[in-house]
C-alpha cells in the first residue's frame, strides 16, 4: 500500500441516496467524493497529501473530469449540477461553475462528461451542457432517462424497464470549449437523426456538436426600450439582447449574468421580468431569484445588483424627476433612489395580514403617481407624493379585482379613469374618491382622454380580431345577401 486517506465524517447525515462510485484520476490528482463525505476531496496521486476539499454539500455523484474540472450532480436543497476546477475546486468563473443550482432539478441516473459536451439526465430532460461554462448546448430532450455510458461509438441508456442503445455521427465537428458556438434553433429532421426512443431502438445521436451560423435576432418582448443608440429587450425569458438601429445583436445578457446568446436553457432556472426601466446609465431588470440589475446600455455589464421583490413585477418601475426611480421591494413596499442608488424614500402600505404576496403597481397617471396594493379583498389604490413618498388621501380608492393595468389608464387635471372587468371607474385625483362607474362590455379595454370626451377601446389581440373575421366571412360566403352586409360590418366595428 502506498498511501491512504480517511476523511472526516460528515456533520449532518444525508437523507439522499446515492450510489457508490469510484474515484476520478486525472494528471497527478486524485478526486473522491465518500459516501460518509458532504464534499468531495482532491489528494495528490503520488502521497495521497490533501489539495482541497470542496464546501459542504450532498454529492450524489461525479460524472468525470472534462476541461480541467470535476463534474459533479449535486442533490439536497440545492440541486443541479457543478464544475469544480481541479487545482483548486473552485466553481466560480472563469475557473468552474454552478450555473443549475435549483431546488426542482433532480438527477435521474449517472451522467456522462466528455470533452465536447455533459450529458445530464434529470428527472424532467435530458441535458447537454457545454464542459467550459455548464451552459445548455442543445434543446433538451423531454422526460426522465437513467443511467448513461458510452463506448465504440454507442451511447447505452438504462430505464427502469429497458435498455436503449444509440449509434453515434463520428464524422461531426466538436466545438470549441472555451467558446460555445451560437446554435440555431433545430429544425424538423429525419428520423435517423432525431434522439427519440420511442420511435427505434438504434438511432443515430450527434454526441459532437455541428456548429451553426447565427440567426436574425428578434426582440420578442413589447416592454422594449431604446437607450442611446440601442434597443434593449427580450430574445425570451433567459436572454436580454440590445440590437442596433439595421437589428443587428450588440450583445446578449442571459440571466445568469454572462453576456453570452442563450438560445437553449434550462426553463426552471433563472428567468427575467417582461419590464425594463431606462435610465441614463442603462436600464434596470428584475429576476425572479429577487434581484433586480443594472445593466449598461453599451457593453451588457452588470454595473449594480440589490435585493427586490421575490415575485415578478406587474408593471415596470416608474421614473420620477431629477432622476430618481421607485421600485417594488416587496408585498406592500415601495422604495425610490436617486441616480447615486441612495434610499429617497419609501412607502409602506402597512396591513400585512391582508396582503397576497404581488409587488405594489406603481404609474404616473396623468399628473398624478399612484400606487395600487393587492390585498384578499381587492386592489388598494393610493396617491403619493413623488418628493417624499407621503400618502396624499385619506382613505385609498378600492375596486374589486385581481388585477389592474395601468397603462390602460388616462387622466386629466380632476380625476382618473381606470377600465377594470368590463367597468369604467372614475376616481377624484384631489381625494381618491370614486366619482361614477360604467359598464363598458368589454373585458379587457383601454381609455383614452380626448378635449372635451373619454374613449374606451377594447385591447382584444389580433388573433381574436381574425377569428371573428373570419367567422363573419364564413356567413358571408353561405349566405351571400347584400341586405345582411350592413349587419356584417356592424359586427366588425364592434
Amino acid at each position: 500500500m502506498a498511501w491512504a486517506f480517511r476523511n472526516a465524517a460528515a456533520g449532518k447525515p444525508s437523507l439522499a441516496q446515492r450510489d457508490v462510485f469510484p474515484p476520478l484520476a486525472h494528471g497527478n490528482r486524485v478526486f473522491i467524493a465518500p459516501a460518509d463525505a458532504d464534499r468531495i476531496f482532491a489528494l495528490d496521486l503520488n502521497s495521497g497529501r490533501p489539495l482541497w476539499e470542496s464546501p459542504a454539500i450532498a454529492i450524489q455523484q461525479l460524472l468525470g473530469v472534462t476541461n480541467d474540472k470535476v463534474i459533479a450532480a449535486v442533490a439536497g436543497p440545492q440541486k443541479g449540477i457543478r464544475g469544480f476546477h481541479v487545482v483548486d475546486g473552485s466553481t466560480q468563473e472563469p475557473l468552474g461553475w454552478q450555473n443549475h443550482d435549483d431546488p426542482f432539478l433532480a438527477t435521474y441516473g449517472r451522467g456522462i462528461a466528455a470533452s465536447n459536451g455533459i450529458l445530464w439526465p434529470t428527472m424532467e430532460k435530458l441535458y447537454r451542457l457545454n464542459p467550459a461554462d455548464g451552459s445548455v448546448q442543445t434543446l433538451p430532450k423531454p422526460g426522465p432517462h437513467g443511467n448513461l455510458a458510452f463506448g465504440e461509438g454507442t451511447l447505452l441508456l438504462a430505464t427502469p424497464t429497458e435498455v436503449w442503445a444509440y449509434e453515434g455521427i463520428p464524422d461531426a465537428n466538436e466545438p470549441e470549449a472555451s467558446s460555445p458556438p451560437v446554435i440555431r434553433q433545430p429544425q424538423p429532421a429525419p428520423i435517423v437523426q432525431e434522439f427519440d426512443p420511442i420511435q427505434a431502438v438504434t438511432l443515430k445521436l450527434p454526441l459532437q456538436m455541428e456548429k451553426a451560423e447565427a440567426g436574425p435576432m428578434t426582440v420578442e418582448s413589447e416592454a422594449g426600450v431604446r437607450v442611446a443608440s440601442v434597443r434593449i429587450g427580450f430574445a425570451s425569458a433567459h436572454e436580454l439582447v440590445a440590437l442596433s438601429a439595421n437589428g443587428q445583436p450588440v450583445w446578449n445578457l442571459d440571466s445568469r449574468g454572462k453576456n453570452r446568446p442563450a438560445p437553449f436553457s434550462i426553463e426552471s432556472g433563472p428567468r427575467f421580468t417582461p419590464h425594463l426601466l431606462a435610465v441614463k446609465q442603462g436600464v434596470w431588470v428584475q429576476l425572479n431569484t429577487g434581484e433586480r440589475w443594472l445593466v449598461s446600455a453599451d457593453a451588457g455589464q452588470i454595473l449594480r445588483r440589490e435585493k427586490t421583490a421575490e415575485v415578478l413585477w406587474r408593471s415596470p418601475p416608474v421614473a420620477l424627476p431629477l432622476g430618481k426611480a421607485a421600485f417594488s421591494d416587496g408585498p406592500g413596499s415601495l422604495r425610490c433612489f436617486d441616480d447615486t442608488f441612495r434610499k429617497h424614500w419609501s412607502y409602506d402600505a402597512g396591513g400585512e395580514s391582508s396582503l397576497v404576496g404581488i409587488p405594489p403597481q406603481c404609474a404616473q397617471v396623468g399628473p398624478a403617481l399612484l400606487v395600487a396594493i393587492h390585498r384578499n379583498y381587492g386592489i388598494e389604490i393610493q396617491r403619493l407624493d413623488p418628493n417624499s413618498g407621503r400618502a396624499l388621501w385619506r382613505l385609498p380608492a378600492t375596486v374589486n379585482a385581481e388585477r389592474i393595468d395601468w397603462a390602460a389608464a388616462a387622466a386629466d387635471r380632476n380625476a382618473f379613469y381606470l377600465p377594470v372587468s368590463g367597468k369604467l371607474f372614475a376616481f377624484d385625483l384631489a381625494t381618491g374618491r370614486e366619482l361614477w362607474a360604467a359598464d363598458t362590455g368589454m373585458p379587457e379595454a383601454s381609455a383614452v382622454r380626448g378635449r372635451h370626451q373619454l374613449f374606451v377601446y377594447s385591447n382584444a389581440t389580433p388573433s381574436e380580431l381574425s377569428e371573428t373575421f373570419e367567422r363573419i366571412a364564413e356567413r358571408f360566403f353561405e349566405r351571400p345577401k347584400v341586405e345582411h352586409t350592413f349587419g356584417y360590418l356592424g359586427t366588425v366595428a364592434e
